[in-house]
């Protein structure tokens, strides 16, 4: 389990800020991705990820991604991909009259 501090891990990223800041040589590309830690429950984590995506002015929503769901918010904004994200169990399938469907194989599943 994670045993740094938030404002351990502010400290760091702003570390890596002034030394971004201050070299203008350096050419890079930048990906910031946060995750709640996934020992908590799902409605905790999502909830997590919805409060740092407000932080950011971004909407989380459910995205599939292969066969793997995410909550996820993410935007690139001044060369900086971030990416704010939990795995979540995949939402229920829907019949065509808008019931929860429970005769597909995926309802239920991750």
């Amino acid at each position: 389990m994670l045993t740094v501090t938030t404002a351990q891990l502010a400290g760091q990223l702003r570390k890596l800020a002034d030394t971004i800041d201050t070299d203008t040589d350096l050419r890079l590309s930048v990906y910031v991705t946060i995750t709640p830690t996934y020992t908590a429950a799902q409605n905790a984590r999502v909830a997590a990820v919805d409060a740092v995506a407000e932080l950011l002015g971004l909407t989380a929503r459910p995205v599939k991604s292969a066969a793997s769901w995410y909550h996820e918010a993410s935007d690139v904004r001044d060369g900086v991909d971030v990416r704010a994200y939990t795995h979540i169990k995949a939402p229920a399938q829907r019949c065509a009259c808008g019931a929860e469907c429970t005769h597909t194989s995926e309802a239920g599943t991750r």
